[in-house]
């Protein structure tokens, strides 16, 4: 677990959600069936570890999203709303399914959902005040050899089948499920782990769709909070005025980076986890008191090696120091080699 890629995201304005599914255990009956106590130990136990390790204001985390994108019935929402998170963004919807409702904006669910999502069960009842924001499936559209023409969709972009290959390919993905911007202007999400675009074809697509988007002068690249924000209090076009990235300097870096390994947490195999703080004594799980296991025991274990690490600036700091010391000292040197020189040559000339 490398807790200072959520630094470097949070930094960067990159926005974190409060992902509910701390263990993200790949069991999905355990997600369907999960009652409030255990939403509220995944979810407020992931929002801990992001807090004391990452070092993210807890305040600044104000969405969540079940792992899997299994919100279950409901009881996730119900903490969701109990904490006072903002938004939720979970729930799946494929336009296939119901073309008159699509694409949909984000909307409270005082009234409850106004769609059927697609990974089953949904969230039952009214929960006033909290935000759903859709998330929309990616359709890939391809033709084989023959002329045959197949579409498969998914919930986030980095899942359609088969995977774009070229940067062409990749362009045309992302341009194509763009589109209902010419007859609709719902909030295009994009959801993807950031593994995808690791592969450098698609990486320069990726980028030659953001330089698309960017001749456009409505179109702007925001976080799922300024989505809402906005829809809480919307402005035309001529009076909206995007945020800044202002994070970078207003929050301090990890001054030390410290890698542990606990080799007794009974989590599968051993655990490693990297964060700005020093190692804990045991591997940090989810939150207790949920009427299950003793869930923080049966993940604990010592950090028997523990290594520090020091950041980029702090580095460079240190490195500055050290070569002024450096040149000071050898300043010093040479003065005093030419004072000796200058002293001999003296006593040299006073003889003769």
């Amino acid at each position: 677990m490398c807790l200072l890629h959520y630094e470097n995201f949070y930094v960067r304005d990159i926005e974190l959600l409060a992902k509910v599914g701390r263990s993200h255990r790949y069991n999905y009956t355990y997600w369907k069936t999960l009652d409030a106590a255990g939403w509220e130990a995944e979810l407020l136990g992931g929002r801990d570890i992001l807090r004391d390790y990452a070092l993210i204001p807890e305040e600044d985390m104000v969405g969540a999203r079940a792992p899997f994108l299994e919100p279950g019935k409901g009881d996730s929402y119900v903490v969701i709303q109990e904490h006072g998170l903002l938004y939720d963004s979970s729930v799946t919807v494929d336009y296939t399914q119901e073309p008159d409702k699509l694409p949909l904006y984000p909307y409270t669910v005082d009234y409850g959902l106004q769609t059927t999502c697609v990974i089953a069960p949904c969230p039952e009842g009214f929960y006033k005040g909290l935000w759903t924001v859709p998330v929309h499936w990616f359709y890939r559209t391809v033709q084989d050899d023959a002329g045959s023409v197949s579409t498969s969709g998914c919930p986030m972009a980095d899942a359609c089948q088969p995977q774009p290959l070229t940067h062409v390919e990749m362009f045309d993905y992302l341009r194509s499920n763009f589109e209902f911007y010419h007859y609709h202007r719902a909030p295009f999400t994009f959801f993807i782990h950031e593994t995808w675009l690791h592969d450098p074809e698609r990486a320069q697509g990726f980028l030659t769709f953001v330089d698309w988007l960017l001749t456009m002068d409505d179109v702007f690249f925001v976080t799922v909070e300024e989505v809402v924000r906005f829809m809480q209090n919307p402005k035309p076009l001529g009076e909206y005025v995007q945020s800044k990235c202002s994070k970078a300097t207003e929050f301090a870096r990890c001054p030390e980076i410290h890698s542990c390994e606990f080799t007794e947490a009974q989590i599968r195999e051993n655990r490693f986890l990297t964060s700005c703080r020093r190692c804990p004594e045991r591997y940090p799980w989810i939150r207790e008191g949920t009427g299950k296991e003793s869930q923080r025991d049966s993940a604990a274990g010592p950090a028997t090696l523990e290594r520090v690490y020091y950041s980029t600036s702090y580095l460079f700091i240190l490195c500055s120091v050290l070569i002024c010391l450096l040149a000071l000292f050898t300043k010093r040197l040479i003065v005093l080699f030419r004072n000796k020189h200058t002293s001999r040559f003296h006593g040299k000339v006073s003889m003769d």
